[in-house]
């Protein structure tokens, strides 16, 4: 049995009159019952607001506090952003608001889903890239004083207090249920606005709503905006382009299940088998990176539809020294210089600061192989490889080419599935390359660069005057 299931509704929700005053939409006020769907055409006629363009929120409102309303429903928004490039980004989810309030997300990347949240009132779990369920403070506290709407539904609802210009565009129908069809755009913010303001509207572009002609709930949305604030500052954008289309469906249908997550640790399938005589080599070829006087390694990964590169340049002798290079959302991201026990991060291309170890690079260990290449799950499973071709060659060096289906990492001391393919080399036994492919993730890492002296870890500068903000 399920944690939460939905009981058939035996009357229409009482919706608050929010926008009453404006005679924009289809208000009931509390206590009222939902017109039939087979009401006469007079009735339906003059339940129709009139058209002309208001400025404010209170249709957009109205919509998301009536979801709450509803016993249950299932939603799946769909866009794309600048963070994501072309990659549609899919959220389902499925929402109980009563007998207790639950809610179950999947956040899927090209179909497959990289996060999972279950949240209750009180409680919240989390799942990575398909490994294990974990407790999650922060997942169930926002269920608690937030309506499921803002758990579900971020985008529209920051959209409430931006500055709207809504009209009627007129009734249609949407997946056989009667709707009420608005368009919303954003008031122009000043060419040059003040601070405040700028950060008090932060969306531009245009709002489609679809809301149900009796109950008033969201039925669906489109948008097209672009934001930009602080948080897309964080990013080193001006501005993030983003595309979504949400729909509503299976309203107070009974089928809507929300199970409480099996907290059992995800184990290796049974039935893989690796060449235990492989595993030496394994192990042998991280510690000959380490044995190394210096080296580099090029990575280019994704996880959930976002590109990350990183180039990293690591001396271990005569003091350990890593200079790291990171590309990610599609721009340059986040640098980090260690020399020793002390290290420096820059994120915007100009200071440099101060960072504590365990902020940036490889925690408060000493940068190894490891830091940077899965050394610990693959050399823990070293036994489960197999021999895939002898003589490969990789950078212009023969390897031995070896793979494990037993996983693609760790997460949260649990298996997450996926496959691992090493490349290593035949003279001197040192990883030459190391690919993963997990559910929604997957990375190419390449080393060379083998005690080059042009290897060398700069002195940061320009160094902060002061220490970094936190």
């Amino acid at each position: 049995m399920g944690l939460h299931r939905s009981p058939r509704r035996g009357s229409a929700a009482a919706i608050a009159a929010i926008a009453a005053a404006l005679s924009l939409a289809v208000v009931l006020p509390v206590g009222a019952q939902s017109p039939s769907p087979s009401a006469p055409p007079s009735v339906v006629a003059s339940a129709v607001p009139s058209a002309g363009p208001v400025e404010g929120a209170a249709i957009l409102e109205q919509a998301l506090a009536a979801l709450d309303g509803l016993l249950s429903y299932r939603l799946e928004t769909t866009g794309t952003n600048t963070l994501t490039g072309d990659t549609v980004m899919t959220n389902v989810a499925t929402v109980m608001n009563s007998p207790v309030r639950a809610i179950h997300q999947e956040l899927q990347a090209d179909g497959e889903t990289g996060l999972e949240w279950i949240a209750t009132a009180d409680h919240g779990w989390t799942r990575y890239l398909g490994g294990a369920w974990e407790d999650d403070a922060v997942t169930g506290s926002t269920m608690g004083p937030l309506t499921a709407p803002v758990f579900a539904l971020p985008t529209l609802q920051k959209l409430v207090s931006e500055g709207l210009i809504t009209e009627l565009v007129g009734p249609e129908t949407v997946d056989g249920r009667e709707t009420l069809h608005y368009r919303a755009r954003t008031i122009d913010p000043l060419i040059t606005p003040p601070p405040d303001a700028y950060y008090r509207r932060t969306m531009t572009g245009t709002l489609d709503l679809w809301v149900d002609r009796w109950q008033a709930f969201l039925v669906r949305s489109e948008l097209d905006m672009v934001q930009h604030d602080d948080l897309v500052q964080s990013f080193g954008l001006s501005e993030i382009r983003m595309h979504e289309v949400a729909t509503v469906s299976a309203v107070d249908d009974p089928a809507n299940v929300v199970e409480p997550p099996d907290l059992t640790l995800a184990t290796r399938p049974p039935g893989l088998e690796g060449d235990p005589a492989l595993a030496p080599v394994v192990r042998q070829a991280f510690d000959a990176l380490d044995a190394l006087d210096s080296y580099r390694i090029t990575s280019v990964g994704q996880t959930m539809g976002s590109e990350t590169r990183r180039e990293v340049t690591i001396v271990n002798r005569p003091v350990m020294g890593v200079w790291s290079v990171m590309d990610a959302f599609g721009r340059h991201y986040l640098d980090v210089i260690r020399i020793g026990d002390e290290e420096w991060i820059n994120t915007t291309g100009g200071d440099w600061y101060p960072s504590k170890l365990g902020d940036g690079t490889c925690g408060e260990d000493l940068c190894t192989a490891g830091s940077f290449l899965s050394k610990p799950y693959v050399t823990e499973n070293a036994e489960m490889f197999t021999l895939v071709e002898d003589g490969t060659v990789v950078n212009d060096v023969a390897t031995l080419h070896l793979r494990s289906t037993a996983g693609a990492g760790q997460k949260g001391g649990a298996w997450v599935p996926g496959s691992v393919d090493l490349w290593i080399a035949k003279d001197g036994g040192r990883l030459v390359r190391i690919a993963t492919d997990g559910q929604a993730t997957g990375s190419v890492t390449d080393i060379s660069g083998i005690d080059d002296p042009a290897n060398v870890i700069p002195q940061p500068s320009p160094l902060a005057p002061t220490q970094a903000p936190g």
